[in-house]
């Protein structure tokens, strides 16, 4: 279902032209809807980490240390973090999540670097920012990258003049686009339909979540008891 089938739809939808329900209108709420199924996926997707390919950058940042800093500001769109890598003389190792909350003692830095090796790295997320542990220092050899997922790409209006682009969402939940919208603009008018539409769009969001919550079936879990030693 591409952008322009997803137009027309909205159109079937709630009997509006273009003259009564805008293309910028109509953008603005595609793009309200297309953040919401992002978020659905977000929030109950498994191992496989949806990225929106309209987007041809991976979630994946890559930084260089500055001398003296330690806290570092989250990566433009960062949803949330995987991964975090830390570079120590040409070596890449894998930094490992700590809260700070946890650190007993005095967090002033000799006393907390004095805990951690750039061997063995720790990272905190506080107030919008990765916190580096040991403090890292300026470097060549010395950079980082986060992994992650990132916000979906927005439509731009050009997009959905010309029509032919495509949601990199599953297809069967591609008209979520058209009834989102439709939603948006019944409910604002009073129209009866909004109710009906609610409807569908709730039906969907459910087979959205357990799919995307699903999609890699290849990994088999395997539970078992573990035994307790009372003694």
């Amino acid at each position: 279902m591409t952008l322009g089938e997803i137009n027309n739809k909205i159109t079937q939808l709630t009997g509006a032209d273009v003259s009564r329900y805008t293309s910028a209108q109509r953008l603005i709420d595609i793009n309200i809807w297309l953040d919401k199924m992002g978020d659905m996926i977000f929030d109950s997707q498994d191992e496989s980490e949806y990225h929106d390919c309209n987007d041809e950058d991976y979630p994946i940042w890559d930084g260089d240390f500055k001398a003296d800093q330690r806290d570092y500001p989250y990566p433009d769109q960062l949803v949330n973090i995987t991964r975090v890598d830390r570079k120590v003389n040409d070596t890449w190792v894998r930094a490992t999540p700590i809260d700070w909350n946890l650190i007993e003692g005095s967090l002033d830095d000799s006393t907390v670097d004095n805990r951690f090796s750039e061997t063995s790295p720790r990272y905190a997320t506080k107030y919008g920012s990765i916190w580096h542990f040991p403090k890292p220092k300026a470097d060549a050899n010395k950079a980082f990258t986060v992994w992650g997922a990132k916000d979906v790409k927005h439509f731009t209006l050009s997009d959905l003049t010309t029509g032919t682009k495509e949601p990199t969402i599953d297809r069967v939940f591609r008209p979520m686009l058209a009834y989102g919208p439709s939603f948006e603009f019944t409910s604002s008018k009073l129209m009866r339909q909004a109710g009906a539409y609610k409807g569908v769009l709730d039906e969907y969001e459910m087979r959205l979540r357990r799919r995307y919550g699903n999609k890699n079936k290849d990994r088999i879990y395997n539970l078992g008891s573990m035994p307790i030693n009372y003694s």
